[in-house]
């Protein structure tokens, strides 16, 4: 079912359910739950039946992301130094006047699945 499709179907909820008087009676015809049907209320109260239409479920864009210089130069020292963690890691940036937090550290770690040192020595072996 398209959009436009599944938009109606939540309208035609909204309807019967003041048509009968009955929003169980109503969610039982149409299939929906009763807190689906309030949801359905309460946007388009709100908004209109533009409202209802499905927002996307893609995950956001996260815009405090460190920038990719910064990256690299993490995942460089990281992989010449397995053994160091993100603290430490951290405060060596630091020193070559590079800011990152050592949660920023482990945050670029994880994206590029090297966040155990047997992760980062298997990558450092892949580059050599």
């Amino acid at each position: 079912m398209d959009k436009i499709g599944k938009t109606m179907r939540k309208i035609e909820l909204l309807r019967l359910a003041e048509e009968m008087r009955s929003v169980t009676d109503a969610c039982k015809v149409m299939g929906y739950s009763r807190p689906s049907y309030y949801r359905f209320k309460k946007l388009f109260d709100k908004g209109g039946s533009e409202a209802l239409a499905e927002s996307t479920r893609r995950k956001a864009i996260v815009k405090n992301r460190v920038d990719a210089s910064i990256e690299k130069a993490v995942l460089s020292l990281s992989l010449d130094f397995p053994s160091f963690g993100p603290k430490r890691i951290s405060k060596e940036l630091q020193k070559m006047g590079i800011i990152v937090s050592a949660t920023g550290v482990r945050g670029i770690w994880l994206r590029n699945q090297i966040a155990t040192i047997s992760q980062r020595k298997a990558a450092q072996t892949k580059i050599s």
